[in-house]
């Protein structure tokens, strides 16, 4: 039998690694028929520029950005794959995650804060 703690980190790895196998990329979101189109859109693609992608109209829409002055440069659609409704909802959900995270934190540094004033302390 496995010793507790090395059970523990095995069973740690595996599951990070299912997670990480399990992570759908943006290309993923765009049907095969229209991969060579998509991998032109982004070999025009330039270091000043972001992007963003989003499901509408049952299409995959990629719009590309000038930074820093959030001038549009481009819109495309492209057909969605089938892991495209998949790709946007694990998105979303990593988006709350970090939203939480981000929550979490800021209510650690106002309770610190509190704390070192004395707000947080009972009469």
């Amino acid at each position: 039998m496995l010793p507790q703690t090395l059970l523990s980190i095995l069973l740690t790895t595996v599951l990070s690694t299912t997670t990480i196998a399990m992570s759908l990329a943006p290309r993923d979101t765009i049907h095969a028929s229209d991969m060579d189109r998509y991998n032109a859109v982004m070999s025009t693609v330039k270091g000043s520029q972001f992007l963003h992608l989003y499901l509408k109209d049952n299409q995959v829409k990629l719009d590309i950005y000038e930074d820093p002055s959030n001038a549009l440069v481009s819109q495309n659609s492209f057909a969605p794959s089938e892991n495209a409704p998949k790709y946007f909802e694990q998105e979303e959900k990593r988006e709350e995650a970090l939203q939480n995270e981000e929550a979490e934190a800021v209510n650690k540094d106002n309770s610190a804060a509190n704390k070192d004033t004395g707000n947080g302390q009972a009469a």
